[in-house]
Order: structure tokens, then C-alpha cells, then sequence
């Protein structure tokens, strides 16, 4: 499970499918490239912490927003993505810390809804696992 740290951004690298287990790139396919068979309108991002209260009450939300900026036209290899493997991620969204109170020791639950002209919405999903802070 990857981890971050309490009161930091959470940052979360991702290669989302469609049902043709085909990458969503940015940007749309053409002849000479089959490339993805699609691609985003629109994209919203969740974040649920499993461990409060209210596991069902998002903590933090961004809705209906641009894929300019979080998708790619390709998939990428960079220090994000580290070595997971070979093919890298589309997709990479920041949390700011300032927008949640995250809580060390808790899991929260990224959900991320991509809307897409070919399969309609798709969801993925990702527990990460927040890290106190010490003060001695």
C-alpha cells in the first residue's frame, strides 16, 4: 500500500483502463495511430478516510474537472512513477494537504470518475495509507 505523510499532499500516479484494458490517454485516437480507444471529457476525484466516523463521507472532492493537466497524450516514465513497471501512468493528481485534515495511521480511499465518449464513466480506486508526524 503506498503511503503518505499526515498534513503533506497526497500525490497519486495512476494508469487507468478501459474495458479493453487499453490505457485513457488525452487526446483522441486516429488511423494511423490505433492507440486508445478513448479518451476524457471530464474527470472528478474523491478522497474517503475508511477509518473515521462517516467512511461513506468524502474528505475532500473535485468535481467535473478539465483532463487537461492530469491526463497525458502517452504513457509516462518519470520519478512519479518510479519502477512499478516498464509502462508507466496517464494519469497524475495532486490532494493538497491544506484541503483535508489527514489523520496518521488511517487509510483513505482515493476514487477517481472519469467520463469517457466510448465507455461512459469509469472508476478506479486506491487505498493509501497516511503516516503520523512525531513531535518530541
Amino acid at each position: 500500500m503506498n503511503t503518505f505523510h499526515e498534513g503533506e499532499s497526497l500525490y497519486w500516479t495512476i494508469r487507468p483502463t478501459g474495458p479493453d484494458n487499453l490505457p485513457v490517454l488525452l487526446g483522441t485516437p486516429i488511423a494511423s495511430n490505433p492507440g486508445p480507444t478513448t479518451t476524457v471529457t471530464s474527470w472528478s476525484l474523491y478522497l474517503y478516510d475508511e477509518d473515521s466516523a462517516t467512511p461513506t463521507a468524502t474528505v475532500y472532492e473535485l468535481l467535473d474537472q478539465n483532463p487537461q493537466g492530469s491526463f497525458f497524450t502517452s504513457l509516462v516514465l518519470d520519478t512519479y512513477w518510479g519502477d512499478l513497471d516498464e509502462k508507466g501512468y496517464s494519469a497524475r493528481f495532486t490532494v493538497p494537504g491544506s484541503g483535508f485534515t489527514s489523520v496518521g495511521g488511517h487509510t483513505y480511499r482515493l476514487e477517481l470518475v472519469i467520463t469517457t465518449p466510448n465507455f461512459g464513466l469509469l472508476v478506479e480506486q486506491e487505498l493509501i495509507q497516511c503516516v503520523g508526524r512525531y513531535s518530541a
